[in-house]
């Protein structure tokens, strides 16, 4: 009685183990597609504003906005055939993204404060963010290294 009572347990603990394991796995697919989304979103919008500058005549700036803005969307789609690691391609991106807004924050201190503002933020977030995430994943391939 007592073996068969130790053989369920591990049968439970083995089925929770491969439960958990393909929970992490799918919130890890979601997590990756909603960045995607958000670095597509941000791009957008981005691309938008440097197009916007462009036909004001603000040539050399929208053209380092539209072409930074490129670069990323390049990052974050074909990460795989530019043999890049998640973590670099995420770290790239926000960095990226983080020297677009100080550029877009540059040009709007001058006409638009409240919109000068909310560049600022993300200058200072999103790189923020990059060097998280590379703390985060870095101690996690330490743990279970």
């Amino acid at each position: 009685m007592v073996i068969n009572n130790l053989t369920l347990n591990r049968q439970r603990l083995n089925t929770n183990g491969i439960f958990l394991e393909y929970i992490e796995m799918i919130m890890k697919k979601f997590l990756r597609k909603t960045e995607i989304v958000l670095h597509s979103v941000i791009i957008a919008l981005v691309l938008w504003k440097g197009v916007l500058l462009f036909s004001e005549g603000l040539y050399f700036p929208a053209l380092m906005i539209i072409g930074l803005s490129l670069i990323t969307i390049g990052i974050t789609i074909y990460w795989k055939k530019l043999r890049l690691a998640p973590r670099q391609a995420r770290q790239a991106c926000y960095y990226l993204e983080g020297v677009i807004f100080l550029i877009l924050y540059a040009l709007c201190t001058v006409h638009e404060r409240n919109l000068a503002q909310v560049m600022l933020m993300g200058a200072i977030v999103f790189p923020f963010i990059g060097f998280v995430t590379s703390l985060i994943t870095s101690r996690r391939k330490v743990v279970r290294g």
